[in-house]
C-alpha cells in the first residue's frame, strides 16, 4: 500500500544510496534497522507472534534451552540436558520445544551449526575438515552431506560463491 511505513522507509534507503550524500551508508543502515523493527512489530501484532524465535524470547524455559544449544556448537546437548536446563520432564520439554520452534532440538542444533559453518566458510580460509570440527562434526564427509542438505551445495562451492578475491 502507498501508505505502508515499511515501503516508505525502504524508498528512503534507496534514495540515500542513490544520491550518495555524506553518511549515506550509515543512514541506510539505520533505516534498514527501522524496517526490521517494523516487520517484527507487524508479525507480532497484538501479542500474537507467529515467529518461533520470537516466541522463545517470551518463554524463559525455551530461551534457556536455546542458549544451551547455541553455547554447545561442538558438542550439542542431549534432549535430557535441554529438558533439565528448562526445568521440565523430557516428554513435556519435547512437546513444548516442537510447539515453539516447529522443529526438534536436533534439527534446531544442526541449523545453528550449519549457520556457523557457513559463516566460517565465508569469512575464513580454513580447510573444510577444521570447519567441520569447529561445528561439531566428527567427519568431513558427514559435515559435507549435512551442509549440502542445508544449503543445496557443497561447502567448497558455497565458499567459492560467497567469498570474493583477496584485496590487493
Amino acid at each position: 500500500a502507498p501508505d505502508d511505513e515499511i515501503c516508505h522507509t525502504l524508498g528512503n534507503v534507496l534514495d540515500e544510496l542513490e544520491v550518495g550524500r555524506v553518511g549515506a551508508h550509515a543512514m541506510a543502515r539505520s533505516l534498514l534497522e527501522r524496517c526490521l523493527i517494523l516487520l517484527l512489530r507487524r508479525e507480532c501484532r497484538d501479542g500474537d507472534c507467529t515467529l518461533p524465535w520470537m516466541a522463545a524470547l517470551r518463554d524463559e524455559r525455551m530461551s534457556r534451552a536455546l542458549v544451551l544449544i547455541r553455547s554447545r556448537i561442538t558438542s550439542p546437548p542431549s534432549v535430557r540436558e535441554l529438558a533439565d536446563v528448562a526445568g521440565m520432564v523430557r516428554s513435556t520439554f519435547l512437546r513444548r520445544f516442537l510447539d515453539t520452534f516447529g522443529r526438534s532440538p536436533r534439527k534446531v542444533s544442526i541449523g545453528i551449526r550449519m549457520d556457523q559453518a557457513a559463516s566460517l566458510l565465508r569469512t575464513g580460509d580454513a580447510p573444510i575438515k577444521p570447519v567441520a570440527a569447529r561445528t561439531g562434526f566428527l567427519s568431513r564427509s558427514h559435515f559435507s552431506r549435512s551442509f549440502k542438505r542445508t544449503f543445496d551445495q557443497s561447502p567448497e562451492d558455497y565458499r567459492r560463491q560467497n567469498t570474493g578475491p583477496a584485496p590487493g
